[in-house]
This record gives C-alpha cells, structure tokens and sequence, in this order.
C-alpha cells in the first residue's frame, strides 16, 4: 500500500488554479468529500458524507471535491493518522501529496 506524503503546504500554491479551472460539471454536496480516482475529478468516485475512520477504498485517489468553505482531513491510515488537510478542490491530488489509497477521511469543524 503506498502511503499519502505529507505536504499540506503545497495545496494554497500548487492546487488553487487547476482547481478553478477544471471544477466545470462536479457537483460535490456543502460537508461532502468527494474521493475520485483519476485526476481531473473523473473515473470511479467515493462520497464521504461523515467522519469515517476505515475507509475500504481499493484504489489510488486520482483527485478531491469539495465546497468552498469545507475542510477535510484526508488520512493515509485508519483512525485519523497521517493527515493532510484540504481546504478546496484537487484536480491533481499528488500535488498536495495524496499519492496512495485514502484510509480515513473527516469533515473539521468550521470556524463561526
């Protein structure tokens, strides 16, 4: 099983325009976490509506939707561990560091 890298710092530069621009048609739900496994959010997909901590995903995750104003944590392991956080849409999910298969997943809670 490959591992999800670590680079959260990477989202806010790398993942800001290739999110905008190839968002056209995905319809992801307000606190919904939608899992694609090719890049460019398309190929098999994966809702997560709620906190999961095992997620049983058999394949690589490709690219990540979300609403604006959304926060997931996306993990390579179960139980919440080895998190990156995610604050918009990923068309290329490596450009944050999410290389491998997506274990756990949760919503964070929102700032009011």
């Amino acid at each position: 099983m490959k591992k999800l890298a670590l680079a959260a710092a990477a989202l806010a530069v790398a993942a800001a325009p290739a999110a905008a621009k190839d968002l056209a048609g995905v319809r992801t739900l307000p606190n919904e976490l939608t899992i694609y496994h090719d890049k460019a959010y398309s190929g098999e997909s994966y809702d997560v509506r709620k906190a999961n901590s095992n997620l049983e995903l058999r394949w690589d995750a490709g690219s990540l939707s979300l609403q604006p104003g959304d926060v997931w944590e996306v993990c390579a392991r179960p139980m919440f561990k080895e998190c990156v956080t995610v604050s918009q849409s990923v068309a290329d999910a490596a450009s944050i560091g999410v290389t491998g298969e997506i274990k756990s997943a949760r919503l964070k809670k929102k700032d009011k």
